[in-house]
């Protein structure tokens, strides 16, 4: 009996978007519908390890070449026996092949005449290619999220506008981004919600957004100082490796939940606004690691903040075990609804009591935590 014989091309489209599209299109083999079957379905996945599983060349470049060739080739008939049927997502993923110049993504192009919902890239950056004008005025596009990886050099994006209406997430890693770049960025996506940056370096000085929910930094360079303000923000992940002078939080009425993590290359204490614009947060997570000066940065800040009214969580990692408690000790002062305290400590180190350093008057606090915990990792 064909299970598969009697079903709608619609559910055996539906079924198939959840395969390769390389596996999808070796579907054609059971029978000559499944060739129509496979060229509506809505999502297309290519996959660059597929091509260098099924390769059989010793030479390691030599296979390579072949598998890029195959790979582009598949690529672009793919997209051309494919037709006008609309796409939902597209994946693409390439993160070592040969060559990407300038016109091997102009594939991208007809991409954009299909309305997709959703793209993902992710390209293996060791040599220049220019990303397409087109992917940054696509007005289906809800989703996009572009990974470029090299081990040599940070690339640029260029661009001479951005028209995105629809865009709701953006990922990016891998990139340089300037204040240039951002301001295009705010004004070209009025629907923006999500913003996340991924191993990037930061030329940026100023993010203002009305409409952002969502924006973290990850293991990204600073190299400027930078000025955040946005009153919908709800939640923050600053994880930065950060090289001038300081960030400055404002308008951040709206945050929930906050992650902050900044690794500083030398002992300058910069004057920083953090916590005093996290007032209104429910969760907040610091993390110390690598980063002393920053400590005293965050100690300097709390003395001027004010009530921390809905901060129930507070997690603070790498927390010196031989350093004093008056960061923990201000929290606790300026946290009336605080539940729950986490002190993460890298490495547990028992000290007499009069040895800890006590270079500040710590505040008399008398708590009773619901939970209190406190772990060695």
């Amino acid at each position: 009996m064909d299970l598969f014989g009697n079903l709608p091309d619609e559910i055996l489209a539906y079924i198939l978007s959840f395969l390769s599209t390389k596996e999808a299109v070796q579907t054609c083999i059971l029978a000559k519908r499944w060739k129509k079957i496979w060229a509506s379905v809505p999502v297309l996945e290519f996959n660059f390890e597929e091509f260098w599983r099924d390769c059989s060349a010793v030479d390691s470049y030599e296979k390579q070449r072949i598998c890029d060739r195959k790979f582009e080739k598949f690529v672009n008939n793919v997209l051309q026996i494919r037709g006008p049927s609309h796409l939902d997502v597209f994946w693409y993923c390439n993160s070592f092949g040969l060559n990407y110049s300038e016109t091997s993504l102009k594939w991208l192009d007809h991409v954009i005449l299909l309305k997709p919902r959703e793209i993902s890239l992710l390209v293996d950056g060791k040599n220049a290619f220019d990303i397409p004008d087109s992917l940054f005025s696509c007005s289906s596009l809800q989703e996009l999220s572009l990974d470029i990886l090299s081990t040599d050099e940070i690339h640029t994006i260029r661009t001479k506008s951005i028209n995105l209406p629809s865009l709701k997430m953006l990922e990016i890693q891998g990139v340089d981004l300037d204040n240039n770049f951002v301001q295009k960025l705010f004004t070209g996506c009025p629907a923006l919600e999500s913003l996340h940056l991924s191993h990037c370096d930061l030329y940026i000085s100023d993010i203002s957004c009305k409409v952002l929910k969502n924006l973290s930094f990850h293991e990204c360079y600073q190299c400027k100082k930078m000025q955040i303000s946005c009153p919908s923000l709800e939640s923050l992940v600053i994880d930065v490796y950060e090289q001038v002078e300081g960030i400055s939080l404002q308008n951040m009425v709206s945050l929930v939940n906050a992650k902050l993590h900044l690794y500083m290359w030398n002992d300058d204490r910069f004057d920083m606004k953090l916590l005093s614009a996290l007032s209104n947060v429910s969760t907040l997570k610091l993390d110390l690691r690598g980063a002393s000066c920053f400590e005293e940065i965050l100690k300097d800040d709390i003395a001027n903040c004010r009530t921390f009214i809905n901060l129930t969580s507070l997690e603070i990692a790498n927390y010196e075990p031989c350093d004093d408690f008056y960061l923990v000790a201000c929290f606790l002062k300026h946290s009336p609804s605080l539940q729950e305290l986490t002190l993460r400590i890298s490495e547990v180190i028992f000290f007499p009591l009069h040895l800890i350093r006590t270079k500040q008057n710590i505040p008399e606090v008398s708590y009773d935590l619901t939970n209190q915990k406190m772990t060695n990792h």
